[in-house]
């Protein structure tokens, strides 16, 4: 468990930089071009306060010691270039109010994502696209903070109190506890629909790809075994943490009949150690939904695990509670 713990509070910390995201107005028309543009600049404001909300978060998350000027130097760096995506956003809202119709004007309207495509998966488009950029740390500009709205409801794992969330209404979550293991299983109330986390300390010597398909093959029989699977994305990396621990990642997209299924599996393995500690996070989503659940619930909850911070909405005007300066009032952020 404790070595969970340290991989869970890294992975926060790594994470601490995703929080602040672009807020776009209404769709422009000719004549609203103007009043699009000045939204585009407040949303601007709003996602470089929300940057600097991050960085202050990431900086005291840095323990005192030898350690801290590295863990500083790297909040900063990270903060540098989440000022960089909030141009890249404030660049895809004006855009969007040229345009005035169409794909692009949509997306300044609400949930979803000014930039169609992912920078890691050519193939991802819109819903999969983002999800898929932020699990993997990449900044993918959205239409509007995903944030936890009225009447959702906190869960709180009674063995691991940090992994705690607020859920939507229509789902259910269901605990999952073993010796050195910890995770929960979200789903929705006709079962189509799961978000998993789950992390445990064991054999890691098949290597992370095979624990990633092990993964993929149950979410699979879950569903019943739907049709032939496609792999849409996938994305693996190694890292050296620090002398004797290793790192590993293996991540994929696949679609299976009607549904698509995204999981990431890590793994953490430490010289003279048997065994590793691994870590999975899987959707299992219908593919006609997957745009419509990716903002309002995966998003969401994913923003409240790894920002470290509260993205509850409580007017729902797409600011959250922490960045908004007047929480209970829809018609001020």
């Amino acid at each position: 468990m404790g070595s969970i713990r340290l991989r869970m509070a890294s992975a926060a910390l790594l994470m601490s930089f995703l929080a602040a995201l672009l807020v776009v107005g209404s769709p422009a028309t000719a004549s609203a071009a103007s009043e699009c543009r000045r939204s585009c600049a407040a949303s601007k404001r709003t996602c470089l306060r929300g940057a600097k909300g991050i960085f202050r978060s990431a900086k005291s998350q840095c323990a005192l010691g030898t350690d801290r000027k590295p863990c500083v130097r790297r909040a900063r760096t990270e903060l540098q270039s989440f000022k960089q995506g909030c141009g890249t956003a404030l660049r895809a809202c004006r855009s969007c109010c040229a345009a005035g119709t169409g794909p692009a004007a949509a997306a300044c309207a609400g949930p979803g994502t000014p930039v169609d495509t992912s920078s890691l998966c050519p193939e991802a488009r819109g819903g999969l696209a983002a999800y898929w950029d932020w699990l993997n740390g990449v900044f993918h500009p959205l239409a509007q903070i995903p944030t936890a709205g009225l009447g959702w409801t906190p869960f709180q794992h009674t063995g691991y109190p940090l992994l705690g969330f607020l859920y939507p209404p229509g789902w259910s979550p269901f605990q999952l506890a073993a010796e050195q293991s910890v995770g929960v299983e979200l789903y929705r109330g006709d079962g189509a629909a799961v978000w998993r986390f789950y992390g445990t300390w064991g054999d890691v010597s098949r290597g992370v790809r095979s624990l990633r398909d092990a993964e993929v093959g149950g979410a699979l029989q879950y569903l019943g075994n739907p049709g032939p699977v496609r792999t849409v994305c996938v994305n693996e990396a190694q890292a050296t943490l620090a002398p004797g621990i290793f790192a590993a990642g293996s991540n994929i997209a696949v679609e299976a009949g009607a549904f698509t299924v995204i999981t990431i599996a890590r793994t953490t393995m430490m010289d003279g150690l048997a065994g590793g500690q691994v870590i999975w996070n899987t959707i299992v989503v219908p593919t006609a939904e997957l745009d419509r659940l990716v903002f309002d619930v995966f998003l969401p909850i994913h923003f409240q695990l790894f920002v470290g911070r509260s993205t509850q909405d409580s007017d729902l005007d797409g600011v959250p509670d922490s960045i908004d300066a007047a929480p209970g009032d829809p018609t001020r952020s």
